[in-house]
C-alpha cells in the first residue's frame, strides 16, 4: 500500500468517525443540565464544552480584551484529527456514563411507583371485598 492511499483511508475514516458521532449526539436524548452526577466530568458539562471551544478555535487577546481567532500551524493534521477523536471518545464515554446513572435513577423511580400502585390497589381491592353490612338496603 503506497503511503497515500493510507493518508487517504486515515482522512476518510476519521470523517466517518466525525460524521458517526454527530450522528448518534443529534438523535441522543437530551441531558438534563446542570448535570448531577456522580462521575467526575470532564467533556459534556459546560465548562468542557467551552474549554473545548477555546482548544479548537483559540483566541490572541490584545491589550484592549479583543480577540481574533488565533490559527495554530504548530499541529499536523494527523495530530488534530487524533485529538478529535480522541475528544469524541472521551465525550462518548461520558454520554453513555451520565445515560446508564439516569436510566438506574428511572428505573429505581419507577419500581417506587409500581410497589405504590400495587399498595393503592391492593387497599381498593380490600376494601371493595369486605361486605360493608346492611349495603344491600
Amino acid at each position: 500500500m503506497k503511503p497515500f492511499e493510507v493518508e487517504v483511508k486515515r482522512e476518510v475514516r476519521s470523517a466517518e468517525i466525525s460524521v458517526t458521532f454527530a450522528e448518534v449526539f443529534d438523535v441522543a436524548p437530551a441531558l438534563p443540565r446542570p448535570l448531577k452526577s456522580k462521575f467526575h466530568l470532564e467533556f459534556i458539562t459546560a465548562e468542557g464544552l467551552v474549554r473545548e471551544s477555546e482548544l479548537i478555535a483559540p483566541l490572541d487577546v490584545d491589550a484592549e480584551g479583543e480577540g481574533e481567532p488565533l490559527v495554530a500551524d504548530t499541529d499536523t493534521r494527523q495530530a488534530r484529527q487524533l485529538a478529535s477523536n480522541t475528544l469524541y471518545m472521551r465525550k462518548a464515554k461520558e454520554y453513555a456514563l451520565v445515560h446508564e446513572e439516569l436510566a438506574d435513577w428511572y428505573d429505581s423511580f419507577l419500581s417506587k411507583v409500581r410497589i405504590l400502585q400495587m399498595i393503592v390497589s391492593g387497599v381498593i381491592s380490600m376494601i371493595l371485598a369486605l361486605k360493608v353490612p346492611d349495603a344491600d338496603n
